[in-house]
């Protein structure tokens, strides 16, 4: 039963995750929660409850507040207050609409000299603008007395875990749920590349046959890619036999960076040179083929500018592994 509440309690965080990093980061909530309960254990000798286990979920956090705190964007109205926003607003708006309406319908019906019906509708939005406008800014000043003086306001937690919705089949990248098969397919794919220098028609297909035709060929600088980006792919081959066993769950993320950081050297082999094609011999009319230079020009920058991309993604998915721990820890140590 445990078990299962923590599934479902992650399932509900899971749904309010952006795609991107969701699987890493439900892994590590899962391994702080279950040191806790195992923390829990040691202590009392047993397995931990299930009132135990509700009380560990619950001091956590609400789904929705655990997700919002791996969301990017800022909120004027934190999701600690959002629902009770969201409350009012649905509880109140109708009657609001219904007293504007008929307080306008009433002017028009029984002054003595009655504003036009534009005007009347025009009065209605005003009152219903105001509504929302006063209404947000008092719940945002709520939040941020909450937020910066939290001895002021305390909002009860009156979630129940038990109440969560049972797990269901796990949805996305087919791939991704079934690690052997996206480890068969890595497999697949470097056959495939070794293939290549043999049956070019692999890589070019029917173009294969008007390359070799033609007095041109590729520099020596990209057969050196060539075997790079097979050294990478038979790394990734590794990387997904080591990502099959559950000890190495914790380090998917470092995994996947240090995949990505592997990934530069076959750029920067390209970016080494800055001629791609040549002229595989002499040709009569020269002219013909003037074209290549410039190609060879805007590949090369080309390169440059994916490099710069690539580099600065990488940074970024660093910086965001050691923000997502920072914030796991935090709240490990929040709950303790």
């Amino acid at each position: 039963m445990a078990n299962e509440l923590l599934e479902r309690y992650l399932q509900s965080i899971g749904r309010q995750l952006p795609t991107k990093g969701r699987e890493d980061t439900l892994e590590e909530l899962r391994a702080n929660l279950l040191a806790e309960m195992e923390e829990r254990e040691e202590q009392s000798g047993r397995p931990p409850s299930e009132d135990e286990v509700v009380e560990v979920l619950r001091r956590h956090g609400k789904p929705s507040v655990v997700a919002s705190r791996y969301q990017p964007q800022q909120y004027f109205i934190g999701p600690e207050v959002f629902p009770f926003y969201w409350f009012t607003m649905r509880r109140v708006f109708p009657w609001i609409i219904l007293a504007a309406v008929v307080s306008q319908v009433v002017m028009l019906i029984y002054l003595p000299n009655p504003r036009p019906v534009g005007m009347a509708i025009w009065n209605i939005f005003a009152v219903l603008f105001y509504f929302v406008a006063w209404n947000t800014l008092a719940f945002g000043l709520i939040d941020f007395i909450r937020v910066h003086y939290p001895q002021k306001i305390h909002l009860p937690e009156t979630w129940d875990p038990r109440k969560l919705p049972k797990v269901e089949p796990a949805e996305g990248n087919w791939l991704l749920r079934h690690p052997l098969a996206d480890l068969i397919v890595s497999v697949a794919v470097v056959l495939w590349l070794l293939a290549i220098p043999q049956y070019s028609f692999l890589l070019f297909g029917p173009g294969a046959v008007l390359f070799h035709r033609v007095p041109l060929e590729f520099a020596p600088v990209c057969y050196t890619f060539y075997w790079t980006v097979v050294a990478l792919n038979c790394l990734q081959i590794v990387l997904k036999v080591i990502a099959l066993s559950a000890r190495a769950q914790p380090w998917r993320r470092w995994m996947k960076i240090a995949e990505q950081a592997f990934g530069l050297v076959p750029l920067f082999v390209l970016l080494q040179a800055r001629e791609y094609i040549l002229l595989a011999k002499p040709v009569s009319d020269a002219s013909r083929y003037s074209w290549v230079a410039p190609v060879n020009a805007a590949m090369h920058s080309g390169l440059e500018l994916v490099a710069v991309i690539v580099i600065l993604k990488l940074a970024w998915d660093v910086w965001q592994v050691f923000s997502s721990r920072q914030a796991n820890h935090r709240e490990y140590a929040a709950v303790k």
